[in-house]
């Protein structure tokens, strides 16, 4: 009985042993995309275009500082270039903003747009204009960039009121 019973524990520890260890199908592994951003002429911009929801239009820099005088028409942003390795799909781009803290309901907003895989390194801006008085909020304002759900860059805006005469 002895010897049927530690053979029937060997054929177990074999089975056993070929399941977890060797006998399963193995997938293929799913290439990951390192991402690398540089980040440029962070600052103060002047839209070209009058057109303030596009936030990726062109726009001259005007201070390249993080503490600015808030005012009407102010936009802030900064420019960059993706840099991207086994990049099979296309990336979805993610651009937010986040207001500072406050009692005016102001919530963030977000946009998304999609970069082929032939368009690495991708090089792009990222600009946010402040126009209703409503939205004239002191306090820091920080932009996000994301890749994939990724957060790739946090670009935080401090916004000083301006001293009334």
């Amino acid at each position: 009985m002895k010897a049927v019973f530690g053979r029937l524990i060997t054929v177990l520890v074999i089975a056993t042993s070929s399941i977890l260890f060797g006998c399963q199908e193995s997938e293929a592994p799913v290439p990951t995309t390192n991402f690398r951003l540089i980040v440029n002429d962070y600052g103060q911009y002047q839209r070209v275009a009058s057109d303030s929801e596009d936030w990726t239009g062109d726009a001259e820099l005007l201070l390249q500082r993080r503490k600015l005088a808030l005012e009407a028409q102010i936009s802030i942003g900064f420019r960059y270039t993706l840099h991207a390795d086994d990049v099979l799909e296309p990336v979805k781009l993610t651009l937010a903003v986040k207001p500072p803290s406050n009692e005016q309901g102001l919530t963030s907003l977000k946009k998304t747009l999609m970069v082929k895989a032939d368009e690495f390194p991708y090089q792009g801006q990222f600009f946010h204009t402040l126009e209703d008085a409503d939205n004239l909020l002191p306090g820091t304002w920080i932009l996000y960039l994301k890749a994939n759900g990724k957060l790739l860059s946090r670009q935080p805006f401090q916004l000083l009121p301006t001293e009334q005469p």
